[in-house]
């Protein structure tokens, strides 16, 4: 393939990934079919299928331009940061409260638990690229803490599972119920409360 057809095809699989991310914030995964989204960018499906063989795939790739580089940078900070575990957790914490008021990236999450029960596939894709690798992340930053005797319980996986779980929490709670449910505010001053009365319970 030579240089001009490259640049078409690079050009033509970013305009399915676009029209993807339209049609799927609007419509969701499950009301959005791969012949909707060749209409949108005036193709035949077999021009999508071409790029794409399933609309799993598609919305694989769509997730990981939506969410995967800024993610990519905390899972990174949290393996790699020289700052102590108490530092690194309260970045953790602002990092989701950036992300949850963004409903650019909030839509993928939206996505995945307002339609696991009838696209259960979805569900999978998030977790495997997201919420698994954030949670080992986690759990390898409290061992290295444990090992510098910032935490004083051994298990650290039952520690990360804790600290996860207020965010896990409140992604969900803004995905069924929206902005309007729970002020931007409440939200910065529960994860300050959280952070604290982590640290508080678990430090040495």
């Amino acid at each position: 393939m030579d240089a001009i057809s490259k640049s078409i095809a690079k050009d033509r699989r970013q305009q399915i990934i676009d029209a993807a991310s339209e049609l799927f914030g609007k419509q969701g995964y499950y009301g959005t079919r791969m012949t909707d989204i060749a209409d949108y960018i005036g193709v035949t499906k077999p021009v999508v299928y071409r790029y794409f063989d399933s609309k799993e795939k598609l919305f694989a790739e769509w997730f990981e331009e939506v969410i995967t580089d800024e993610y990519d940078q905390l899972i990174d900070y949290i393996n790699n940061s020289k700052d102590s575990a108490r530092v690194v957790t309260k970045k953790i914490l602002e990092t989701y409260y950036d992300m949850i008021l963004s409903s650019f990236i909030l839509t993928p999450y939206k996505i995945a638990i307002m339609e696991a029960g009838v696209c259960p596939e979805i569900t999978k894709v998030v977790y495997d690229k997201m919420q698994a690798r954030f949670l080992e992340a986690v759990n390898a930053l409290f061992e290295r803490a444990q090992k510098s005797k910032e935490l004083k319980i051994n298990d650290s996986m039952l520690l990360a599972h804790l600290f996860i779980s207020p965010i896990c929490g409140s992604l969900v709670h803004y995905t069924v119920f929206g902005y309007s449910a729970v002020n931007p505010e409440r939200l910065k001053k529960f994860y300050d409360a959280h952070h604290e009365s982590f640290w508080f319970s678990w430090a040495v």
